[in-house]
């Protein structure tokens, strides 16, 4: 059977269709190097809105993702793409697209088939002939998942330090919603083009002026700063001091509401430890359960890393005078047994492997994570590209790759000949056995 392993890349906040830059051919390239016997190809799920509730968003990446598939099987001629399918995925996110990955992969793998005969209780169900194939409800998987390959997402939150460090500014200077938002988004890294480009964005997205609107007395104004205050604080925006500095700009805030918090409520999980915790325990189970494991690569500083103490303006706001940033600098919040210096750990214990992505060129944990997939602005970013070859090719299905007939004739439509592995030696191409 030919077979067609598909790399999907999902953008985090506030990203968009270019995030991964030229990370995903380089990474089909070596990939399809080390697996010469399937196809290999890559989708970027489109630009969406990173807004509003977590699970629609996953509702609607699962729909485009199953459309995806069933376009791939049906140029297989698959027989039976639920039983027997030539298509496995890994699905590839940044920051919050990781978090959109991993919700997908618990999602899919709590499906069951359906019944035989489920309409009708009082009728025997038809008994299946010798040599159909029977779907076991805990192999059942469509589309099919081989992995998770995160890049930077806080599955634990954002590291101490990080938070503080773009919040203060935020606050100093907090006017309008649309202000509070991109301060936020600044956490991640976006946000921070020049004048004339925020001036176009805000046009395009925000509301061109919020000033209080006619019927902010129809809510006791205590009950909208509440309600603010907690898509705010989710977000990871309100630091001590915060709030008291925010909520004498209350009035600027009641316009607008709705977009600012529709946005703030979608990183609002990084906030909800018990969610949190929920989804690494889910993690797990499908691991231990399938053997589909999630890694995250996360970035950590190297020998360009600022100061770990950032010193804040004197007298002009009520934080603290210095900001202690993380001892590993590091955009995520890490697990214990990974800041006491373990390089990788298991997924029994964390809920998922982490590895280390060193960016020596990095000022700050922000720049380290928006400049992940750009070769001048990440020294490492070759070596990213091997290791998360390596990373999938070991998680790879044998049994499913070993039976692959070779490559369909013409799959150039689908893959471009292996022309860009001068940058990794050999040796790093791992090859299935």
């Amino acid at each position: 059977m030919r077979k067609t392993l598909l790399l999907v890349f999902i953008h985090g906040f506030k990203g968009g269709d270019d995030t991964f830059t030229s990370f995903p051919e380089k990474l089909r390239t070596v990939v399809g190097k080390a697996l010469p016997a399937i196809n290999v190809t890559t989708a970027v799920y489109p630009k969406y809105e990173t807004k509003g509730d977590l699970k629609g968003c996953v509702g609607r990446f699962r729909d485009w993702l199953q459309n995806t598939v069933i376009d791939l099987e049906v140029a297989n001629h698959t027989a039976s793409p639920t039983v027997d399918p030539s298509v496995h995925v890994f699905l590839v996110g940044h920051s919050m697209g990781g978090i959109v990955a991993a919700e997908t992969l618990l999602l899919l793998a709590s499906e069951q088939p359906i019944p035989a005969n489920p309409t009708s209780k009082s009728q025997p169900a038809p008994q299946p002939e010798d040599d159909a194939p029977v779907v076991e409800p805990g192999t059942f998987m469509f589309p099919h998942i081989q992995g998770v390959l995160a890049f930077d997402t806080p599955f634990l939150g954002i590291a101490p330090g990080v938070v503080s460090y773009g919040a203060e500014g935020h606050y100093r200077n907090a006017t309008t919603a649309y202000n509070t938002f991109t301060e936020v988004a600044g956490i991640f890294g976006y946000g921070k083009s020049s004048p004339g480009q925020a001036a176009a964005a805000t046009a395009q997205e925000a509301p061109k002026a919020l000033p209080p609107t006619a019927d902010a007395a129809a809510t006791p104004s205590w009950q909208r700063w509440g309600r603010y205050a907690m898509f705010a604080g989710a977000a990871g925006a309100v630091a001590a001091g915060g709030a008291a500095a925010l909520y004498s700009q209350r009035q600027n805030l009641t316009a607008g509401f709705t977009w600012v918090s529709s946005h703030l409520e979608f990183v609002g999980c990084l906030a909800r430890t018990s969610e949190l915790k929920q989804r690494l325990e889910g993690l797990v189970k499908v691991q231990e359960d399938r053997g589909i494991e999630c890694v995250n690569f996360y970035t950590c500083l190297g020998q360009g890393a600022g100061n770990i103490v950032a010193e804040t303006a004197t007298g002009k706001t009520s934080f603290s005078q210095k900001i202690i940033r993380s001892k590993n600098r590091t955009f995520c919040m890490l697990p214990s047994e990974v800041e006491d210096g373990e390089e990788m750990a298991s997924s029994s214990r964390a809920g998922l492997q982490w590895k280390k992505a060193v960016n020596n060129q990095a000022a700050d944990e922000v720049q380290a994570h928006v400049s992940m997939f750009l070769p001048k602005d990440n020294p490492a970013f070759f070596d990213l590209v091997g290791e998360t070859c390596k990373t999938l090719v070991i998680s790879i299905d044998k049994g499913w790759y070993n039976s692959a007939t070779g490559p369909a004739e013409g799959s150039e439509s689908l893959q471009q000949p292996a022309s860009e592995v001068d940058f990794m030696d050999a040796d790093d191409v791992v090859v299935v056995e």
